[in-house]
């Protein structure tokens, strides 16, 4: 049902049945949808017996509409009753009234404490200690009992008196989460914005350590355009120890999608000033940096994350960027064989292209000197190989007499991350051929290869003998 069909069936329950109850329920939730109808909140008057309240609805009535004849009449008869003499108590205690929505302040201040309690509640919750207190036994019994009515009076739809246990719960530890955040999001849905920052604002001032409390701080400021204190609350959530590094992302975030980089950037190295092992804000700081095309400042980033463990997501993303940008060297790729001869077969391809192109284009005229060539090609281009760039193959290094160098195995782990962009040598275990024997297959390799090129290439060569140009010496 919208607003004015709750209203009106809040009014008739009143006015033509006398059932106050569901009056109060109707009401509530029509001003829920729209607090601003004065008239309801003159018809609410009736449904408790309080003064107090009764005069609290009265002026909410008059502030949306100082002119309600109505709600002056009523607020006219309150004032006489105050005046007038104290009358003996009844012989049965009356009925409990229900708990009133608190007071919607009249300044934009979401720290300036007002009261959002009723008269008989405990002390404001500014005054209570935070949840970094240990509760005792007689607390949290009390903290149970409040949330467990607040629980059944939300059953009945009676917000505003589940607003009220969980004030009382706040009072207790003013940075008690669960009851804060339902207090404040029930406050907000019914357009008390600055009752819901008030509460935050208590906790924030006692120092909470809670970081989704300083979030909600920093959310209801942005909602309302208090730019000045979402920045104060930003460089306090940095400033959190125990700050979620998911939190301080989305925070950071909020500035990019802004296009307010740098920003960004300062909150992430302030948060890490506190803590520097977050390896999740190492990452992010590196990923902006790479937005920025600052590449190796980007790379100094990642290579502090992947220093921190790359068992994690994080740790593993970062690594892939470091190895995208810095090719990585491990015994793997040192001791393959099948890279050397995937080289070398490459080479020996070459060679057989030439040979078929020295043969008029035709396979089958290629003869057994060619192909003699193209063999020779493979086998002299993998000897140079493995004499330069693949000296630790297994087996052949370990065949041919190798040893492990001296410093395998004895860097330290800084000096394979000092210097971005340039390739990372891994502490190798694997043995590698002496310099005498490198020197020997590379000159055995090129000597091959020379015999290998006249092999494929004699039908050419041999027509530029006999047929010089008349550019060549002889």
């Amino acid at each position: 049902m919208d607003a004015q069909t709750l209203y009106h069936k809040g009014v008739q329950a009143i006015r033509e049945r006398g059932d106050l109850k569901r009056g109060h329920g109707l009401l509530t939730r029509s001003l829920r949808h729209n607090p601003h109808n004065d008239m309801a909140w003159v018809w609410l008057v009736r449904t408790v017996q309080n003064p107090q309240i009764q005069l609290d609805y009265v002026e909410r009535a008059l502030r949306i509409n100082p002119a309600n004849h109505h709600a002056l009449h009523i607020k006219e008869q309150l004032q006489t009753q105050a005046l007038a003499p104290p009358t003996p108590p009844p012989i049965t205690p009356p009925t409990p009234p229900p708990i009133p929505i608190p007071n919607q302040p009249t300044t934009s201040n979401p720290v300036t404490v007002a009261s959002v309690t009723p008269n008989n509640t405990p002390p404001p919750a500014s005054t209570a200690p935070t949840v970094a207190v240990p509760v005792t036994k007689a607390e949290k019994k009390r903290i149970m009992l409040l949330m467990q009515r607040a629980e059944d009076y939300l059953k009945t739809d009676n917000t505003e008196a589940a607003i009220a246990q969980w004030v009382k719960v706040l009072a207790i530890r003013v940075d008690y989460e669960e009851a804060l955040a339902k207090a404040s999001g029930h406050l907000w849905q019914l357009y008390y914005r600055e009752d819901a920052r008030e509460l935050i604002g208590r906790a924030v001032l006692a120092n909470t350590k809670i970081p989704t409390i300083y979030m909600t701080a920093l959310d209801m400021a942005e909602r309302q355009g208090d730019y000045a204190e979402a920045a104060a609350l930003r460089e306090r959530i940095a400033s959190l120890p125990n700050a979620d590094d998911e939190l301080l992302v989305t925070v950071a975030d909020y500035y990019c999608q802004r296009f307010q980089y740098e920003p960004a950037m300062q909150f992430i190295e302030h948060a890490l000033e506190v803590n520097p092992n977050r390896q999740k804000l190492l990452l992010r700081l590196g990923d902006l940096h790479t937005e920025l095309y600052r590449s190796q400042t980007a790379l100094t980033y990642y290579d502090r994350a992947v220093r921190l463990g790359t068992r994690t997501t994080e740790g593993k993303d970062a690594d892939q960027h470091l190895l995208r940008a810095v090719p990585v060297i491990t015994d793997r790729e040192r001791g393959s064989m099948i890279l050397a001869l995937r080289e070398a077969a490459g080479f020996a391809l070459f060679l057989l292209v030439m040979a078929w192109q020295d043969a008029g284009l035709n396979l089958l005229a290629l003869g057994p000197q060619r192909w003699v060539g193209v063999l020779l090609g493979f086998v002299g281009s993998y000897l140079l190989i493995t004499a330069t760039s693949s000296p630790q193959q297994t087996p052949i290094a370990a065949w041919l007499g190798g040893h492990l160098p001296d410093h395998a195995g004895k860097r330290k782990h800084d000096e394979f991350h000092s210097k971005p962009g340039q390739a990372k040598p891994d502490p190798t275990q694997l043995p590698i051929l002496a310099e005498d024997t490198r020197l020997m297959l590379g000159a055995t390799g090129a000597f091959v290869l020379v015999l290998a090129t006249w092999l494929v290439f004699y039908r050419s060569i041999g027509i530029v003998m006999d047929n010089p140009p008349p550019y060549l010496p002889w």
